[in-house]
């Protein structure tokens, strides 16, 4: 079983490089990128200069991160880790019928990182497609809440949907993330 981890760890330490200038695998464009970006963060790395713990934790930008990573990652454990029982009890479905039944947020989420992906990468605008994730996440969960209440028929996965597609990670995938 670690066979192909120890493998391809191996192998990593043959074709990865410390410094990009090394990396064949990227072309040439690429290489001159990552180059002048890496030179350009560490050229305001040096500019701005080392801060101490204490001003880092007085800082209201890093708790207000530190809120949302923490709420995101609630979220998404909570969702994730329940999914399979939340559409068993709505549907009734167990076995296969009910791991298809699962996958199909997760479908829906695959599409829709590949067409926000690609719709952030043409026009080059990232904070409103990140933000209209957000949005959308928390109006699927929101909805689903709601409709659970109400024991209304379907809503459940219409809520759940609506949080999968919101919660796309669909900036890894470009170059010019926020």
């Amino acid at each position: 079983e670690g066979l192909p981890a120890v493998v391809l760890g191996l192998l990593s330490l043959r074709v990865l490089t410390d410094r990009p200038e090394g990396a064949t695998w990227l072309s040439p464009q690429d290489r001159d990128w990552l180059t002048r970006t890496m030179a350009d963060e560490q050229a305001r790395r040096q500019a701005v200069g080392h801060t101490s713990l204490r001003r880092s934790f007085a800082s209201g930008s890093l708790w207000l991160l530190c809120g949302v990573f923490f709420m995101n990652t609630v979220v998404t454990y909570g969702v994730f880790l329940w999914l399979p029982k939340l559409l068993q009890d709505v549907s009734g479905a167990k076995g296969f019928t009910l791991s298809t039944i699962t996958s199909i947020p997760f479908v829906a989420a695959l599409v829709a990182m590949v067409v926000v992906g690609r719709h952030s990468d043409r026009t080059g605008e990232r904070r409103v497609h990140v933000a209209a994730c957000a949005v959308t996440s928390a109006a699927g969960l929101l909805l689903a809440d709601f409709l659970w209440v109400l024991r209304q028929p379907c809503a459940h996965e219409l809520g759940v949907l609506g949080f999968v597609l919101g919660h796309v990670d669909a900036f890894k995938r470009s170059k010019n993330a926020i």
